[in-house]
């Protein structure tokens, strides 16, 4: 009997490595269904989820040992867009549309700035096509900022980095920084409309951005072109002629008279229309969802700022820093640059230095200013 009892243990045991074998080497693979197609060695089937491939940056994929049609996603190749699907076709890596794969993400000025904050990950790099004065460069995220492979701040897209452009051709970026203060938090762009980034120091002239005149849009007149912390030109001209609308329909500077309270309107709204009213006020400058703030709001943040104390050390300690842009007066004359930056609200305006700050009712309406917008 145990002799028998051997022979069966040792029968089965054979059939079952003999159907194990046989299913390893002929068998389907079927995921989300029971019968995967004859076709596939392997089936997966859904209606809600994605195949994911192996995503990996450009410079990984350039080091890995490939095989005939080896395939990933390359997360920051591409032209003009971010991401590529790869497949190696045993002599070159290829798109899906069988064309050369493309390197090392190609971006303008514009598109790559555009990936802040969402799409702009710690460690990303893109070639900036048009940066360093048109010549090109690789930029890399470090998680708030662009820089060059060197490590230094990356170079802006010509003719130079201080230019402010606000005629709608090359919105500002967006990203948010909030601070708390008597326990309301409040949520800010982290520079002024126009910047190319927001100021590592109070005197940064990359992150000035444009100077507006009170109530006016995103209509060009703005525009600064800085050349340095205390200097810089006008992108447009001036004028002395009145408009007769709330949209003057050009880009010149409005020279009202020396006096800084008065219109740049013939008549202004009765009442008062531009700014006022949030994020869908008349001439809202600020990008989707932001507005102009109050003046208690930034009250608020000039606290905040220097809550440490009357010092260089509370400017650079704060979440929102504001550098001293000056004003554009009268003539269109740009005036107090590196020295104090001034801001509108919609009910007056605050004046900041490098270690002290103050306000005002006054409402410059003819005067330019800089701008920094709230979330709604």
């Amino acid at each position: 009997m145990k002799i028998h009892f051997n022979i069966i243990r040792t029968t089965i045991l054979s059939l079952g490595l003999s159907l194990l074998m046989f299913f390893k080497v002929n068998a389907q693979v079927g995921i989300g269904t029971s019968s995967p197609e004859a076709s596939a060695k392997l089936d997966v089937t859904s209606a809600t989820k994605g195949f994911l491939l192996p995503r990996v940056t450009y410079d990984q994929r350039i080091t890995m040992t490939t095989t005939t049609g080896l395939q990933v996603y390359c997360t920051n190749c591409g032209l003009g867009t971010l991401g590529e699907l790869q497949i190696y076709n045993g002599t070159s890596w290829v798109n899906a549309a069988g064309a050369a794969a493309s390197g090392l993400a190609s971006l303008t000025y514009t598109q790559r700035n555009a990936l802040e904050p969402s799409a702009a990950a710690s460690g990303l790099s893109v070639w900036c096509s048009d940066c360093n004065s048109g010549a090109g460069e690789t930029s890399v995220f470090d998680g708030t900022q662009w820089r060059t492979t060197a490590g230094a701040l990356a170079n802006m897209a010509p003719p130079f980095g201080g230019t402010a452009i606000c005629d709608g051709t090359r919105p500002t970026v967006v990203k948010d920084v909030t601070h708390t203060y008597n326990g309301v938090t409040y949520t800010w762009m982290d520079r002024n409309l126009g910047a190319s980034r927001a100021a590592s120091v109070y005197n940064d002239y990359l992150a000035y951005g444009c100077s507006y005149q009170w109530g006016r849009g995103n209509d060009g007149h703005a525009s600064i072109n800085w050349t340095s912390s205390s200097s810089g030109v006008a992108a447009n001209g001036v004028t002395t002629i009145l408009s007769s609308t709330t949209s003057p329909g050009n880009a010149l500077y409005i020279n009202a008279g020396t006096d800084g309270s008065v219109s740049w309107m013939t008549t202004a709204p009765n009442p008062e229309t531009r700014w006022q009213g949030g994020v869908n006020a008349l001439n809202n400058p600020c990008p989707a969802g932001y507005r102009i703030p109050t003046s208690a709001e930034f009250n608020a943040m000039i606290n905040n700022i220097y809550n440490v104390g009357t010092n260089a050390t509370s400017w650079s300690n704060a979440t929102t820093k504001l550098p001293v842009a000056g004003n554009r007066l009268n003539g269109g004359s740009l005036l107090n640059m590196n020295n104090m930056g001034i801001y509108h609200t919609i009910s007056g305006n605050f004046s900041t230095a490098s270690n002290s700050a103050g306000s005002s009712s006054y409402i410059y309406k003819n005067i330019s200013l800089s701008v920094r917008c709230i979330k709604n």
